[in-house]
């Protein structure tokens, strides 16, 4: 059976994962959104550019990259990667979160008070029966000195 501090590290570790890959996957999905606002906008100014510029007949869609045309087509290839890098994430995200979760079910049979009772070594003692505790402080005069004393009463509950 293994150890419980390599289970709870492997617990601890597959969290750690787990957490960073959501982290990822939520930036990506954000940068997402910024590229396709900024292509939105883009869009807009060149739709605006091109009515403009409709009445000349030497306009070409395939100018370089500095002209907004140009840079939407920048913005829609970037755009392109991200969701394909949204869509790895998700996959991975979701592996890790799977992995964290048999992790998980590793570190809960430590939970188990019934089974843990069982791995302590037979020197050790405990009370496992419930109890309750009262406690007063009583003050107690020897020999014409008083003094504070504090009781405890231990019972059954």
């Amino acid at each position: 059976m293994p150890d419980f501090h390599d289970t709870r590290r492997g617990y601890a570790a597959a969290r750690a994962t787990a957490a960073q890959d959501r982290t990822a996957l939520l930036r990506a999905k954000e940068q997402v959104v910024r590229l396709t606002r900024a292509a939105t906008a883009l869009a807009r100014r060149v739709g605006s550019v091109a009515a403009a510029h409709r009445h000349e007949d030497n306009v070409d869609d395939n100018r370089a990259d500095a002209t907004p045309a140009g840079q939407l087509r920048a913005l829609h290839e970037s755009l392109s990667k991200a969701k394909d890098e949204v869509a790895h994430l998700q996959g991975s995200a979701t592996a890790s979160a799977v992995a964290s979760l048999a992790a998980r079910g590793r570190f809960a049979k430590f939970t188990d008070p019934i089974q843990g009772v069982s791995r302590l070594p037979d020197d050790v003692p405990v009370a496992l029966f419930p109890l309750r505790l009262e406690t007063r402080f009583k003050t107690i005069a020897r020999n014409g000195v008083t003094t504070q004393m504090l009781w405890v009463r231990a019972l059954p509950a």
